[in-house]
């Protein structure tokens, strides 16, 4: 199953009922989309909170994973595309963390779930962008 399918089936389920899918296959967790993005990155760009949070459970006390980058932009890949044709705001973003998409999102609640974590505040996207500058529009 691919990442893409694993945060669909995460959020056609309901609150009570959702399977533990990465308890069961934590290396899903380290697995990337051919556009380098996480599985972190999925939940957010899917707006998938609970699953977000079940993924920094999963991996709490890893910083180098809470601020992963994508590598080439979320538009060039198929597991993204399918979200991000509805939101051309993903396409923008190259070497991008969780927390550049929760802030141009304007997922604040995520965002401070990401910052708990240990997302770093200062990380620059391909542009030189901060989730800062995502968040306010600079």
């Amino acid at each position: 199953m691919s990442l893409a399918h694993i945060c669909l089936v995460w959020q056609m389920k309901s609150e009570v009922r959702k399977p533990s899918i990465i308890a069961t296959s934590p290396s899903l967790v380290t697995e990337k989309t051919s556009c380098g993005c996480t599985l972190l990155h999925l939940a957010v760009i899917y707006s998938l909170r609970s699953f977000l949070l079940a993924i920094l459970a999963l991996v709490a006390g890893n910083i180098a994973y809470v601020n992963a980058q994508n590598t080439l932009g979320s538009y060039s890949c198929n597991t993204c595309s399918h979200h991000c044709e509805h939101d051309s705001r993903h396409q923008s973003i190259r070497e991008g963390t969780a927390l550049h998409y929760a802030c141009l999102m304007g997922r604040l609640d995520i965002a401070e779930d990401l910052l708990k974590a240990g997302a770093n505040w200062k990380k620059k996207d391909s542009k030189g962008r901060t989730p800062s500058e995502l968040l306010f529009g600079c």
